[in-house]
This record gives structure tokens, C-alpha cells and sequence, in this order.
């Protein structure tokens, strides 16, 4: 298998949804499509897996792309609200300065259920493609993520998904088979088998699906 041809026709309007179970390698994929992006950029950087990144020397960003990491931990996380109280007022600066790439680690964080998402978040994916704004999010819990985020992605990245719930959510997105498997074909790959750091890519637009394996940082 070689290296994912993940192409964007329409950079500042196509959205990039990358899922998976924790240590799967998500953080690692974004931050290789952050290097191979040259567009102003802004970086919520939730539990600053990110910056983490950045001071090892693992990338480094271009003066028109920042980040924002409000210090917050996995293990001591703020309540919802306080989560949106910090979060809601870069989404709205990133609505008014348009042509701009956001992303969003662990973006359902900031969905209180897969069913209700905040309306200053919300408009990024709903009209964000008419002020050139495309935004790119990772989640480890993808049956905790609004539809309307998920519908706004052109592009799938979906590493291993052990939770059964994180499955049948994306089986919506994504043909079943490719995330559950064939009964009849026990050897074709599909999401619920894949090896650690292995992926599926999906590109809606293409209707392009294909398996990788890990990439080289």
C-alpha cells in the first residue's frame, strides 16, 4: 500500500474528519496534513497533544498559522460550558476572519451530544465554505460527534475503532462493509480488523476508498 493521496481541489472549503480509537494515530496524521498546508491556519490545540508536537520538533508552523492551547488535560477536564466558554469566541474569530484552515483536536468535546451543537461551531460547517473557512477535527469518540460535522467532511480518515457504538456511527458516513467487514469474505479488510496505526481514507466527493498503512513522519 502506498502513501495516501489525500488532494484538496478546494483547500479553505473541504473539511477533514480523522477518527479513532485513543493512540490509534491520529495526532500524527493531522499534523502531516498541517505540514503540507501552506494556508493561514488556527489550531485549538484542546489537549495539547499539538504543542507537544511543536516542542519536540515535530513541526513547526508558518507565521500565518497559530495555535491556541488552553492548557486543559485529559485527566482534570473543564465542565462542558467552561469548555465552550473558551472555545465559542475562537470559533466566532475564525468566522470573522475567513480564509483560514481550523482545526480542532478532539472536536467532540464540543458536541453535548451527537444531537446538539453549538450554533457559533455549527456555522463553521454549515455556511463556513461561503467565507473560505474549511475546518479539520480529530476525535477518539465518533459516535459522540454531531452529524453535521460529519456531513461536512469531504475527507475520512478513520483509523481502528474497537467501540461497537463508534462503528455503527460512522457505518453512516462510510459504506458498512468497509468498517465492519464482509461475513463473507473474513480476510478483506475493513476498519474493525485493521492492525494499530493502519487507516481507511474516504473522500466523499470521489467516493475514493482505500485502506493504508501507517505513514512515515
Amino acid at each position: 500500500m502506498n502513501e495516501p493521496d489525500i488532494q484538496f481541489l478546494e483547500p479553505l472549503k473541504e473539511c477533514v474528519d480523522v477518527t479513532g480509537q485513543r493512540q490509534s494515530g491520529k495526532t500524527k496524521l493531522i499534523i502531516e496534513l498541517i505540514k503540507r498546508n501552506p494556508n493561514p491556519m488556527v489550531i485549538f490545540d484542546t489537549l495539547g497533544v499539538i504543542s507537544a508536537n511543536i516542542a519536540a520538533g515535530n513541526l513547526t508552523l508558518q507565521p500565518h498559522q497559530k495555535i491556541i492551547n488552553p492548557n486543559w488535560s485529559e485527566n482534570a477536564l473543564p465542565s462542558y460550558d467552561e469548555r465552550l466558554a473558551v472555545f465559542l469566541p475562537i470559533c466566532d474569530a475564525v468566522w470573522r476572519q475567513g480564509n483560514v484552515v481550523f482545526v480542532v483536536e478532539e472536536w467532540h468535546l464540543f458536541c453535548k451530544t451527537k444531537f446538539a451543537l453549538p450554533a457559533s461551531f455549527g456555522n463553521l460547517f454549515n455556511q463556513g465554505g461561503n467565507r473560505n473557512i474549511a475546518v479539520w477535527g480529530t476525535s477518539q469518540r465518533a459516535a459522540q460527534v454531531h452529524n453535521d460535522i460529519l456531513a461536512a467532511c469531504t475527507h475520512h480518515i478513520i483509523f481502528k475503532l474497537s467501540t461497537p457504538q463508534d462503528r455503527r456511527w460512522m457505518c453512516d458516513v462510510v459504506e458498512k462493509e468497509l468498517i465492519e467487514g464482509d461475513p463473507k469474505n473474513d480476510k478483506k479488510m475493513c476498519v474493525r480488523k485493521m492492525p494499530k496505526y493502519h487507516f481507511l481514507y474516504y473522500n466523499n466527493q470521489t467516493d475514493q476508498a482505500e485502506f493504508f498503512q501507517p505513514i512515515s513522519i
